[in-house]
């Protein structure tokens, strides 16, 4: 299915939104039962997950990001941008087994445009944004669902039967932990065997396919030597894995990607905001006398852990975070959005994900919040549709 198709399939969905007690836990004891019992029990949904609102936006954008996309994935798999990249192991012999789930974060504002967040090769959401939309309307026919199988399919390269486990450190601690059951009970529901493990249990309760949500994306951690062994010798399958972070989500990448889309696509490169290793500034002094211009991030990290704000971090949170390697990252604002609440204006920030898979995007949402950064704590936030028209 092409970005279009589904756009498609969205705007019929968006056409039926009501408000926000829309059935989304109706949905889901009715087309995933096992998983329901345990969420309910657990109550493991938080109520400001899901969002009432909608963002509305031009399919331009939509044009946009998929041909970036699509630039990004060909340099990915370039031999020129892989041969000019750090030698750091990683590559050496490493498994050619393409990330499932993967997205792409980015800001929009009619002022900058896009601006990409970062690049994470296992990305969160992906279901709950699918079951969001079916539980507005009375039916779903998501070919969503469809497509994410067949990315399985192609990157773990199943068989009807197959095994996959779902790997975190502790998933029973993650907060989206219902989302790994949801996982389970629909890979189980498509003819394949499906766990989901801790790394305390991997030694002994792994199939040979591994769907990997853990944030050691390295491998490099004591405590995940067996994962690395397995890996490097092929023979446990990982998705994502440590080839393709290094590629496209360590986030010392977007240099790398922009250099080389600077060369084929300038209007794209544009995409990626100017980043700068702390090292690669003249002086600890230099950096923190431009820092109200940058976002300040770890290199290797997701979602929004230890992200700051050049223009809010004080300098004795500056001095603990200060490392060569952590990544000062042009600002680039989130966009605003005012919605109208129970006759009340409401202004709130958003950002946009894209899911994508071998170059190509195959499902959407946008997260609503207020803050400093990206949360599920906001009353009235959350998941929510975008609407391009």
């Amino acid at each position: 299915k092409t970005a279009y198709e589904i756009h498609e399939r969205l705007v019929g969905l968006e056409m039926c939104i009501r408000d926000r007690n829309y059935p989304y836990l109706e949905y889901l004891e009715k087309v995933f039962p096992q998983s329901f019992v345990e969420i309910k029990k657990k109550n493991l949904i938080s109520e400001n997950l899901f969002s009432p609102f909608v963002i509305n936006l031009s399919t331009k954008i939509l044009d946009e990001v998929q041909s970036f996309v699509s630039e990004v994935y060909k340099i990915k798999d370039s031999s020129q941008y892989q041969d000019s990249l750090p030698k750091e192991g990683v590559l050496e012999n490493a498994p050619d087994t393409p990330s499932v789930l993967s997205c792409f974060d980015f800001h929009y504002t009619e002022e900058q445009g896009l601006k990409l967040i970062e690049i994470n090769t296992n990305a969160s959401l992906y279901l709950p944004i699918v079951i969001q939309g079916c539980a507005q309307c009375s039916q779903c026919a998501d070919p969503t669902f469809d497509i994410l199988l067949n990315t399985f399919i192609d990157s773990f390269n199943l068989k009807e039967g197959d095994g996959i486990s779902i790997l975190d450190e502790n998933p029973e601690q993650e907060g989206l932990y219902f989302e790994f059951l949801i996982f389970k009970e629909w890979l189980e529901h498509s003819g394949y065997k499906a766990n989901i493990i801790g790394l305390n249990d991997y030694e002994k309760n792994h199939y040979k396919n591994v769907y990997n949500r853990y944030t050691d994306f390295y491998f490099n951690e004591p405590k995940s030597e067996l994962l690395k062994k397995d890996y490097y010798s092929g023979r446990v399958n990982f998705s994502p894995n440590p080839k393709e972070y290094f590629l496209m989500a360590d986030k010392r990448r977007l240099m790398n990607l922009r250099s080389f889309l600077e060369k084929t696509n300038p209007s794209l490169a544009k995409i990626i905001p100017l980043s700068k290793l702390f090292k690669e500034f003249e002086s600890k002094e230099d950096l923190w006398a431009q820092r109200k211009k940058y976002f300040l991030k770890p290199s290797q990290s997701f979602g929004s852990k230890a992200v700051y704000s050049g223009k809010s971090i004080s300098r004795k949170a500056f001095e603990n975070i200060y490392s060569p390697d952590f990544l000062a990252q042009e600002l680039a604002p989130p966009g605003k959005k005012t919605f109208v609440h129970q006759d009340t204006e409401v202004e709130m920030k958003f950002d946009l994900r894209f899911f994508t898979f071998n170059g190509k995007v195959q499902n959407y949402g946008a997260r609503i919040y207020q803050g400093q950064t990206t949360n599920m704590r906001t009353p009235l936030g959350g998941i929510t549709p975008i609407h391009f028209s």
